[in-house]
């Protein structure tokens, strides 16, 4: 048998690790500009030390990163090797690869490069990933990876690929999308990462306190209505971000289709690229806030074995373990009438159009409330003690607080925490419908922001049936469908009569085994 030839990584890789020793010591290195500018350098003599210490300890491993790492495709398997003192080589069978991601940020577009991201069932992070390729040879490692024949390469669209145009939103929908999503939050973690830089601007701070003291003098000297504005703004200036985020990260964006795989790009400062095989879909989702449903746009999830999921980057995500999973975004975007069209493009082998959806069981909303009994109970019971305790044991002054004389409030958390558990049930029985209809687990929950959930049934690799106490209380249950996506990963159909749980279990879990797909080879 031959022995595998391994190839090198582009020699700029070296660039590519002084960016992300940049990225990770910014605030050393603005604090020590900070200093240069200010002329106290001279009191901080260690800071140059230090960045010298840590510029040794990033460039050189770089450098026998280089020289170590390598990668290799021989007898059907993909080789990545690494290290110098303690060596590794991983093997991945090209069979097994669920996703081929390709991606640029700004400084890999400026020096031609390109980093790959090679994803299997094993997990939802990458299992590996070569940086640093050039154009050519990340193309040709694409194809072979992926069973194709390398014929030219292009950092958009390879020349003279045939392929068909699912969906590319217009710059308008990518602008209303980024707009109906609020990143504020975005905001305040910026605000609080000032924190660190308080000594460089506590002077600046004293200088400009006078004069925002001074306007809001103008204002009457209404703190409120300071207040209020500036909340107002602190809204605006989030709700710009989020549009500009939005564009930024999505611009370009094209959603297409060759040979039974669908292929994302987008992207104005770091591109990427990401193909996955149709067949390796495991369940598809649909979500919509309640600004999206005036607009008539929605987003499209479909999760994979590989999980398409750190390549997202979206703000919702599940746990497992200690580590977050994005969803695996599949268009930023999509306008209601090309729901239908997406949906039969991701799962072609089932028809999604309408779905014979079923309400939950009336018993869900006594569920809620015995579920709310026990809280509302705590809650009110501990109130009464603290009243009790209070006008019995505690001094005059205290036990004339206004708040004491409201004897009845114990009485009314206690029912109206109930009356949240009942609303809550109601809520739930009203909204939440679920399907079993041509061969596939289909959900619809919420109200404010809604989302559709879609299973195959031959896609479930585990069936659940569980019962809390209340449940049991009242006969009901919830089936529980374990697809092999890492985001995703369950289907619920809740609060169903234990009966028709089990023969729901029974049917699907039948249904899951009349086909290969059942098995690990067909994911």
């Amino acid at each position: 048998m031959s022995e595998p030839v391994f190839q090198k990584l582009n020699p700029l890789t070296i660039v590519v690790e002084l960016q992300r020793f940049v990225k990770q010591f910014i605030f050393i290195l603005a604090y020590g500009a900070y200093m240069l500018f200010t002329g106290n350098s001279s009191e901080e003599f260690g800071f140059e030390l230090i960045a010298a210490g840590v510029g040794v300890l990033v460039v050189v491993p770089a450098i026998l990163r280089y020289y170590s790492y390598g990668y290799s495709i021989h007898d059907g398997k993909l080789l990545v090797k690494s290290g110098i003192i303690s060596k590794k080589l991983r093997t991945i069978p090209l069979d097994r690869i669920q996703n081929v991601n390709v991606k640029r940020d700004w400084l890999h577009r400026i020096l031609g490069l390109v980093v790959l991201e090679i994803e299997t069932a094993a997990g939802a992070q990458a299992e590996a990933t070569i940086s640093s390729l050039n154009e050519e040879q990340a193309h040709i490692l694409q194809a072979q990876l992926l069973g194709q024949k390398a014929t030219s390469y292009s950092r958009i669209a390879p020349r003279g690929e045939e392929r068909l145009v699912l969906y590319k939103p217009s710059n308008y929908e990518l602008f209303i999308v980024g707009a109906s999503e609020n990143r504020a939050g975005t905001m305040i973690a910026a605000v609080a990462g000032l924190g660190f830089f308080q000594p460089l601007m506590e002077r600046w701070i004293g200088q400009q306190g006078d004069k925002v003291v001074e306007g809001a003098k103008h204002l009457g000297g209404d703190a409120v209505r300071l207040g209020l504005i500036g909340f107002l703004i602190f809204l605006l200036i989030g709700w710009l971000i989020s549009i500009v985020v939005t564009f930024t990260k999505y611009y370009g964006f094209e959603l297409s289709e060759r040979d039974g795989k669908l292929k994302r790009s987008y992207g104005l400062i770091n591109h990427f690229e990401n193909t996955l095989p149709v067949k390796r879909i495991q369940t598809v989702h649909i979500d919509q806030n309640f600004i999206q449903r005036w607009l008539k746009i929605c987003k499209m999830y479909a999760a994979t074995a590989g999980g398409m999921a750190m390549a997202s980057g979206a703000k919702e995500g599940q746990q497992q373990g200690h580590a977050t999973i994005a969803p695996p975004l599949l268009t930023p975007v999509l306008r209601d009438e090309m729901r239908s069209h997406l949906l039969k493009a991701t799962l072609p082998k089932f028809d999604l159009g309408n779905p014979d959806y079923k309400p939950v069981n009336k018993g869900t909303i006594w569920r809620h409330l015995r579920t709310g009994f026990w809280p509302a109970a705590i809650v009110g019971g501990g109130l009464w003690m603290a009243f009790y305790f209070t006008t019995k044991y505690s001094p005059e002054a205290v036990k004339s607080a206004p708040i004491l004389k409201f004897t009845g409030l114990p009485v009314v958390a206690f029912f109206g925490l109930l009356a949240l558990a009942a609303f809550s049930g109601w809520m739930y029985h009203r909204f939440m419908r679920w399907s079993e209809s041509n061969s596939v687990i289909a959900t619809k929950l919420g109200w404010l922001k809604t989302r559709w959930n879609y299973l195959p049934m031959t896609k479930i690799q585990l069936t659940e049936v569980r019962q809390t106490p209340a449940q049991r209380w009242f006969g009901l249950g919830t089936v529980m469908f374990h697809s092999a996506a890492p985001a995703f990963k369950i289907t619920e159909v809740d609060d169903v009569k234990l009966s028709d749980a089990m023969d729901l279990a029974v049917r699907t879990h039948q249904k899951a085994g009349e086909t290969h797909d059942s098995l690990f080879d067909g994911f």
